[in-house]
């Protein structure tokens, strides 16, 4: 497998955790005792955010996959109005 193609979901730095930390830290009223619990709790929920992002993204299609012989419906519909008009306008001059 291509390394850019990993599966994996990158680890949260240090500092990302600890900065984390600290908000839940502050959020829950500066509670003393709880330093390990909310450091685990920081570090769960920062994955969970990272698998959610990973999973979005291995789910969307980008634009660049689409077909090049199709034209977007803004343009599709324009040439269909362009076509009716141009046949409309042949009919009356005969």
């Amino acid at each position: 497998m291509n390394p850019s193609q990993s599966t994996e979901v990158a680890k949260p730095t240090h500092e990302q955790v600890a900065l984390r930390a600290e908000l839940l830290w502050k959020a829950k009223g500066t509670p003393n005792g709880q330093d390990e619990q909310i450091w685990l709790e920081a570090e769960r929920q920062l994955y969970d955010e990272a698998k959610e992002v990973f999973a979005n993204s291995a789910t969307s299609t980008p634009s660049s996959i689409t077909s090049s012989n199709q034209s977007p419906p803004s343009v599709a519909s324009e040439k269909m109005a362009s076509k009716t008009m141009s046949q409309k306008s042949s009919s009356r001059r005969k």
